[in-house]
């Protein structure tokens, strides 16, 4: 009797520290979500990323739809059949993320939103130098170079590393891709701390990404692309800071003023000369190959290239 008592205790005791373990297991899983957050994978779209924004942010799409942009001390808005209307009034526009019914923006360093065109709230009173919206979460780098996160109604901010971003970056798959120096790096953007990565040192500003492959502008005004597979490899000589990438086309103005679009990076090319004695503040190429232009001092245009054979 004794015996299968003593073996009784022993079983309530293996239980007791099972459940115990369980227990413990989920008290740090609610901390590991209260600390971070909800996981989310990101949804970014390559051609909306913090370091792919054409100079700045002052023209950005929602996913091919409406064209968003700044002129002066304002921001507009041009829809589908050419229809150009006032957005906001404000100083210092730049890094414009529409996202849903919200459009995200940066403005004399403070971080914004509007719903709908028409609620404008102040999200956080930190300072801001640029600014990207994934997957229910705004990065941004803050006036001493540092990344933060925060939620998209400017809740559960944190900063996410001490290591100071010096150029432009981008957020996805719960990466964070920065320049810093001349370094192009990575970090986790989950809040915890992680390994910087370093993928390149002679990167210099915008770049983007597409099946793996980081694409990048180094200090020659050469763009590259660096896959982990297959390494590094020049695309193509812009010598220009005006371009953009989507997906696997790239938009670029070279010196002469020409306008080119290249798909695959190596296959076709497209090019327009109509702006060659124009000078443009901006270009952007959607998913659809349409490519969208800002003269300086005019406003957002639409232009169709044609291939070249």
């Amino acid at each position: 009797m004794s015996l299968v008592k003593g073996e009784n205790k022993s079983i309530f005791k293996i239980a007791a520290w099972i459940l115990t373990a369980l227990l413990v297991v989920a008290i740090g899983g609610m901390c590991f979500y209260i600390v971070t957050g909800p996981y989310d994978p990101g949804t970014l779209e390559v051609s909306g990323s913090c370091a792919n924004l054409s100079q700045n942010g002052i023209v950005n799409d929602i996913n091919g739809g409406a064209t968003y942009f700044v002129e002066g001390d304002a921001m507009y808005c041009i829809d589908l059949n050419g229809n150009k209307t006032i957005v906001l009034d404000a100083k210092d526009i730049s890094h414009i993320n529409p996202e849903k019914n919200y459009i995200y923006y940066i403005s004399e360093n403070q971080i914004y939103s509007i719903h709908n065109k028409v609620t404008i709230s102040k999200l956080t009173e930190k300072k801001a130098v640029s600014m990207s919206v994934n997957g229910g979460w705004i990065y941004f780098v803050d006036e001493n170079g540092i990344m933060n996160k925060m939620s998209t109604d400017g809740k559960s901010i944190r900063t996410l590393s001490d290591v100071k971003v010096t150029g432009s970056f981008a957020v996805d798959n719960g990466v964070i891709y920065f320049v810093n120096g001349n370094s192009l790096c990575s970090i986790r953007a989950n809040g915890l701390k992680s390994t910087l990565k370093t993928f390149v040192n002679d990167a210099q500003g915008m770049f983007s990404y597409y099946k793996n492959a980081i694409f990048y502008l180094n200090t020659k005004g050469e763009v590259w692309s660096f896959s982990t597979d297959t390494g590094e490899s020049k695309i193509k000589r812009c010598d220009s800071t005006l371009f953009n990438f989507s997906y696997n086309q790239l938009a670029y103005v070279d010196a002469e003023g020409v306008i080119h679009l290249k798909v695959n990076t190596e296959d076709t090319e497209y090019i327009c000369e109509d702006y060659k004695d124009v000078k443009l503040q901006a270009i952007y190429v959607t998913s659809n190959r349409n490519v969208w232009v800002k003269p300086e001092g005019e406003d957002v245009e639409q232009i169709t290239l044609v291939d070249v054979k």
